[in-house]
């Protein structure tokens, strides 16, 4: 059954799953706070944490405020997610093993949002953090979770939301697991793994099914989405943003006959470039002093005679 309450306020808190509450003799809805700027998903392989990240996305969409929303997804497996890639709030889904566009993408979360442009709150969600983050060290000296880490400190002033998953609790540093006190447990695989994050496991379920979790001292059930009822729902939908911008795999080559035609600004400027988050043209103006610097064989020349 479709789940519709929401909690008002500024940023909506979609709704997942239900909660039980045995001693109220009750079930409350189960819902993401997209204040906090960390939410975190632990569980083991099966336990439920895409299914997760695809319900709480289905969600959002569903949402009156879903055009308020820019979701970016990194993930080792992107076929998991590959349903939603056409819902206009999900600007990409990248695979992590694609590392020229993971650097983008997290460059683009963390970015400053001061500008009149991006007036929506972005969602980055990195599905299994532990492969992530073991990748950025090797090849990027950690560039990228070190931005992260930056963004959770000054999470007050920034408008990104973080939500990562991985297969133990140990996968996170501290200060990860300090910004999110309340996880997300689905079925872990060690009893000590329970134990890591203070919750003692003989007093848990001895099976878990999919979905099924822990958030604090309460149990909850998370709900689960197909792939044809996203697909029925995205296309009979009409609200949400019309034209969904997509962070997709830059080209290796652009020639510069066949770029789009710049919107008129007003003042003269030259077609020169494509941008990396929408695609769209760049224009250069030809009254100012340009710097063009790199190391040989980047493409210094072919810029100047593209110009």
């Amino acid at each position: 059954r479709r789940i519709t309450t929401w909690i008002t306020g500024v940023i909506p808190a979609p709704v997942i799953g239900v909660v039980d509450n045995p001693e109220l003799q009750r079930r409350d809805a189960l819902t993401v706070n997209l204040r906090d700027a960390l939410t975190v998903i632990i569980g083991a392989r099966g336990s439920g944490k895409t299914e997760a990240v695809r319900t709480l996305i289905t969600a959002l969409w569903q949402s009156p405020d879903a055009d308020a929303f820019d979701v970016l997804i990194i993930a080792d497996d992107p076929s998991k997610y590959a349903s939603l890639c056409e819902l206009p709030l999900v600007l990409t889904v990248a695979d992590t093993r694609d590392d020229e566009r993971t650097e983008r993408i997290v460059n683009f979360a963390t970015s400053d949002a001061s500008d009149a442009s991006s007036n929506r709150r972005r969602l980055l969600i990195i599905d299994r953090w532990n492969g992530f983050a073991q990748r950025d060290v090797d090849l990027r000296n950690s560039t990228c979770t070190e931005r992260i880490f930056a963004l959770l400190a000054n999470s007050a002033k920034d408008p990104t939301s973080v939500i990562v998953t991985a297969d133990r609790p140990n996968a996170f540093p501290y200060s990860m697991m300090s910004a999110c006190p309340t996880p997300i447990v689905l079925r872990l695989d060690e009893p000590e793994d329970y134990r890591s994050i203070g919750m003692d496991p003989r007093k848990l379920p001895a099976a878990m099914a999919p979905g099924r979790c822990v958030i604090g001292t309460q149990y909850a059930q998370i709900a689960r989405t197909s792939d044809a009822s996203i697909n029925a729902r995205r296309h009979g939908n009409p609200g949400g943003r019309s034209e969904p911008v997509g962070l997709r795999t830059l080209p290796q080559r652009i020639r510069c006959a066949p770029l789009p035609v710049a919107r008129n600004t007003g003042t003269p400027a030259i077609n020169f470039a494509v941008d990396v988050a929408t695609f769209d043209t760049r224009r250069i103006s030809p009254d100012r002093t340009m710097l063009i610097c790199g190391p040989p064989q980047s493409g210094k020349s072919n810029a100047l005679a593209l110009l």
